[in-house]
Order: structure tokens, then C-alpha cells, then sequence
């Protein structure tokens, strides 16, 4: 998919501002910044990314329609669609084609089918874009129930509990689990991120809660 191919963390796409800030489509990607990058050419290429993944959606979508049964190929159509949808976020563009909407539906009838892991995070992600934080959490809480040492869904349900349910300290705790299963310096320091965030909105919610009490 579009985020792993890009050697981003995993499928870890959450909001950059509040939950409650959130406008219509105002929706982005979440990623460590990179230095060194032009922004000009990372603009092109994400929107020569966009432009190719909506030609896939399409052929895939008639592939489907001819072979209907076919599961890994409404897998893939399922991953093309929330591409879309994300890379159109990240770019400020009007999404017209309801990827967000396909994606999850396809993802639902997959599910139903039986628990797969893969699926089911995906799942979960293109709920959390939905702002669906019931099912995000519903999602990810039977995922980690059978794998609790999931390092992906781990790292997920940290931006779940961070920008979904706003438990900060919670978030912290699932990060600090997953920085323990790193797969590489990639990844760890990824999570080191997250997690010196959660400490940073932590801290800020306690002392907003101490001036209250002071106030008061």
C-alpha cells in the first residue's frame, strides 16, 4: 500500500490537528517530518502517486465486477481506495469518487468473512479516517485480544487512544509496549515520537487541570 510503500511506520494515518478542530475532508497524513526533502518535487510525486492509484481503483473495481467472489482482489481494490482517500487528504484535494466510503464497505465484507489480522487493521485505520471511533476501538481491541504483541495494531490503537479517546496516558503506556517490539531503528524512533508526544499532552492536560483546581 501507498504508506508502506513510502517506508512510512506501518499504516499509522492520523489527524494532524484535534479530533474536535476536524472539518469536512480536513484530514492528513501523520508522519515524522523529513529533512532534506523539497517540498515542490514530495508534492509532485504524491500527486502522480494519487492520479496512478485512482487508475487503479478503477481498473480494479471492473476487475471485481467480473470476478466477484474473488477475495484478494476486493482486498487489493479495498487498499486502493483508502490510497486514494488518504493521498487526496494529504493533499487539500476534494475526493469525488466516495473512496473512503468503497473502502470501507469492501473492508467490512472481508471482515465478515473471518478474523484476518491484515484486513481488520486496515479496517480499523479507514474507520479512524471516518472518525467511527466505536468501531476503530472495537476493531483493534478484538486484534489485540488474539495478538496482543501486534506491533502495527499496537502502534494504531495508540493514535486511537490519543486522538479518538484523548487518554494520553494510555496512548503513552500502548507506545512504550510497542517501542519494546521495534523491528528496527526506523520504527523505534518513530514510536519514540509518538510517545514524547502523549508525555507532551499529558503533562499540558495536568497543568490545565492544576490552574482549574487553582482558579477554582
Amino acid at each position: 500500500m501507498f504508506f508502506r510503500r513510502r517506508k512510512m511506520f506501518t499504516i499509522v494515518i492520523i489527524a494532524l490537528v484535534s479530533l474536535t478542530m476536524l472539518g469536512s475532508g480536513f484530514v492528513a497524513l501523520f508522519s515524522i517530518p523529513e529533512q532534506g526533502v523539497d517540498p515542490d518535487s514530495e508534492r509532485k510525486l504524491l500527486e502522480d502517486e494519487y492520479a496512478q492509484r485512482r487508475q487503479l481503483a478503477a481498473s480494479l473495481s471492473q476487475s471485481a465486477e467480473n470476478d466477484p467472489e474473488n477475495s484478494a482482489l476486493r482486498e487489493a481494490l479495498a487498499d486502493a481506495w483508502l490510497d486514494v482517500y488518504i493521498l487526496a487528504s494529504y493533499l487539500g484535494a476534494q475526493e469525488t469518487d466516495g473512496a473512503l466510503g468503497k473502502a470501507l464497505d469492501l473492508y467490512a465484507e472481508l471482515t465478515a468473512a473471518g478474523p484476518d489480522s491484515a484486513i481488520q487493521l486496515k479496517y480499523a485505520t479507514a474507520a479512524f479516517y471516518d472518525r467511527d471511533f466505536t468501531l476503530t476501538g472495537e476493531l483493534l481491541t478484538d486484534l489485540l485480544a488474539r495478538e496482543p504483541e501486534n506491533i502495527d495494531a499496537l502502534t494504531v490503537y495508540g493514535q486511537y487512544l490519543f486522538y479518538g479517546a484523548a487518554d494520553y496516558a494510555l496512548a503513552e503506556q500502548v507506545w512504550q509496549e510497542a517501542l519494546s517490539l521495534a523491528r528496527d531503528d526506523t520504527e523505534r524512533s518513530s514510536i519514540e515520537y509518538y510517545i514524547s508526544l502523549a508525555q507532551t499532552a499529558k503533562n499540558a492536560a495536568a497543568e490545565s487541570a492544576a490552574t482549574e483546581n487553582e482558579d477554582g
